[in-house]
């Protein structure tokens, strides 16, 4: 099971650990996040925000200001774990 195969891994049981001891962050959020974001470690917060998702973005063109929206990223199914 992915269990066995995070503890394998130590470099995976370190990123394990670092979000499961997160309040509300559990075995299957863990996994998912681990199994959709590799560069979870190597990248920033801001940058796994756009990558999940759940990051603002302006929609502005010249004179044109529209509101700030969040995309949903290439990771749906860890967004609605997130969510959920």
């Amino acid at each position: 099971m992915l269990i066995n195969l995070i503890e394998e891994c130590p470099e995976y049981q370190v990123k394990n650990e670092i979000l499961q001891s997160m309040p509300g962050i559990g075995n299957i959020i863990a996994f998912s996040l681990l199994a959709d974001m590799s560069e979870l470690g190597n990248i920033s917060s801001k940058q796994a925000a756009a990558l999940i998702g759940v990051a603002p973005f302006n929609r502005e063109s010249g004179s044109y200001k529209g509101q700030r929206k969040s995309k949903v990223g290439v990771i749906k199914f860890t967004l609605l774990c997130l969510w959920l």
